[in-house]
């Protein structure tokens, strides 16, 4: 297997690898008291064994893996890294069938698009479609690493949505192949693949972002579908319907709908009356039409608090909408992190709900819920209560801009 070079961490994780010395008896068992620290979610007892055993070997690759799943546990932007070398290590195993082969290459090209390395992915789905032509997950991440060159990637979204068995990929992959036509200037075709998008998956917030620029030259119709945009956005679920409500706002902006954008954020800050991103939307909004004062926009009392989805119920089910947020759209993941953040609190986790709340973090800089949480699960840390101030701060000063 021919392979790029690999990124920093994945250098350091390499560090070492083809070294022969057996490690001492001793690194051997903090290793193994590390490993089972690890797999009974004890992360800092864990830690310290492995910082022990680091400082007899310092390269070891099994020990520097586990130390970087850890850190990347708390939120650390390694962890697409190391999900990347798990997803490297399990290509790599011995006399496997060519469709589990394949099935692991798509898993490695994703992770490779998702740090960044578009060649690796392009490579890694090439020789997953080699030993499985058609195959409907090398398709779509094939198509997605060509985004650039939509002539060369059009072929593969079109299989991808040929091939893809699963509703919610099948959706994407048409959403895809419509965006890939419009790039081409194909409005017929771009329009009958968005189309094909929603059929399957009426709530794809995408496609319906997408037909309203196929329909750029026709408001009358681009107001339909951002009318089933909005309405999909007030069916989504409690814990993502203001970040929905906020992307729906933004497809009436794509024809300068700003009446029906604006009551929409409004709606949103009645969830979420801090949301700096709804705010400073409202604010473009001023800013094209000067002429018009906008509605009122929600203040937060002091002391007031958003309102929080419910918990889901248990830890098999934090464990499957953890899963499934891999699959969704990146402005959905801070909500989702926050609410298995919520959901690990109640559960009594504060470990698990600290890293959720970091990935949170991550994916939504700034953001007041995410603070409060924090603050919650370190009700005496200063880091939490300056971060809470930070964001509070933030949102007073995009109001202020209103």
């Amino acid at each position: 297997m021919n392979r790029t070079s690999p990124g920093p961490v994945l250098a350091l994780l390499a560090l070492g690898w083809a070294g022969t010395a057996a490690a001492s008896a001793r690194p051997a068992e903090l290793k193994r008291a590390a490993r089972e620290h690890f797999d009974a979610g004890d992360f800092e007892g864990a830690y310290a064994r492995l910082n022990e055993a680091l400082a007899a070997t310092p390269y070891d690759p099994e020990t520097l893996e586990l130390k970087l799943r850890i850190e990347a546990l708390g939120g650390s932007r390694v962890a697409p890294w190391v999900a990347l070398a798990d997803a490297e290590r399990r290509v790599r195993e011995p006399g496997l069938p060519d469709e589990t082969l394949a099935d692991r290459l798509a898993e490695t090209g994703r992770r490779r698009l998702r740090v960044g390395d578009f060649p690796g992915a392009e490579r890694d789905c090439r020789r997953a479609l080699l030993l499985s032509p058609g195959h409907a997950e090398a398709s779509y991440r094939l198509a997605e690493a060509l985004r650039d060159t939509p002539e060369k990637a059009l072929p593969f979204a079109d299989q991808a949505a040929l091939s893809a068995t699963s509703a919610w990929r099948k959706s994407n992959a048409y959403r895809l192949a419509g965006d890939l036509r419009l790039d081409l200037g194909d409005l017929p075709g771009a329009r009958r693949s968005l189309e094909e998008s929603l059929k399957i998956d009426g709530g794809n917030f995408g496609a319906f972002r997408s037909m309203v620029r196929v329909l750029g030259a026709k408001p009358e119709e681009a107001r339909v579908f951002a009318l089933r945009a909005e309405k999909a956005a007030e069916a989504a679920p409690a814990w993502s319907r203001a970040a929905s409500m906020r992307f729906a706002a933004h497809i009436w902006l794509e024809f300068k709908a700003f009446d029906e954008a604006e009551a929409l954020l409004g709606r949103a800050l009645d969830v979420d009356p801090d949301d700096v991103d709804a705010l400073e939307t409202l604010a473009l909004i001023k800013n094209e039409r000067p002429e018009r004062r906008l509605k009122a926009v929600p203040r937060r009392r002091d002391g007031a608090r958003a309102a929080e989805p419910p918990l889901l119920g248990s830890v098999e089910a934090a464990g499957r909408f953890a899963v499934e947020t891999e699959r969704m759209p990146s402005w959905l993941h801070a909500d989702a992190y926050r609410l298995l953040a919520r959901t690990w609190l109640g559960l009594g986790d504060r470990r698990k709900a600290h890293r959720y709340a970091r990935l949170a973090e991550e994916a939504e800089i700034g953001a007041v819920r995410t603070a409060r949480i924090l603050l919650e699960i370190q009700p005496d840390g200063e880091d939490s209560a300056r971060d809470l101030g930070e964001a509070l701060q933030a949102a007073e000063r995009a109001r202020a801009e209103l």
